[in-house]
């Protein structure tokens, strides 16, 4: 099922292999999600807990092989929410640190964000595309 998931967008369980996942396991027809990385699932405890318990009502084991964690058992289950509020609070953290620098860049008058329009002007008459990455 790794394929299923979107490696764009792993906070939010509002993707199409999520989607289609929460549809088999309705109906019935997954006993086991294995997951590669569990982060790559979610980074949000609230939603991490919406899919345990969605999984718990149907009989179906969450498995995360990098962190050999398997919710069929107490202790499974307890690591792996540890787990997602390391996670959350991480991705909460990196984004506080990341809104206080561009602020302090801000007040000292740095311009913050891209180029305008992809483009950088080095000289008046010369302009010169950034690049993408």
């Amino acid at each position: 099922m790794d394929d299923h998931f979107s490696a764009n967008r792993p906070k939010s369980l509002n993707r199409p292999g999520v989607t289609r996942l929460l549809a088999m396991v309705e109906e019935g027809k997954v006993k086991a999600v294995i997951v590669a990385k569990l982060e790559r699932l979610t980074r949000i405890v609230k939603d991490l807990c919406e899919l345990l318990e969605r999984f718990e009502r149907r009989g179906v084991a969450l498995v995360s092989v990098a962190e050999s964690l398997d919710t069929g058992s107490a202790a499974g289950r307890l690591v792996l929410n540890i787990m997602a509020a390391v996670w959350q609070w991480e991705r909460e953290a990196i984004g506080e640190r990341t809104r206080d620098a561009m602020r302090h860049k801000r007040s000292q008058g740095e311009r913050v964000g891209n180029s305008r329009g992809g483009v950088k002007r080095l000289t008046r008459n010369k302009p010169e595309l950034s690049s993408a990455c």
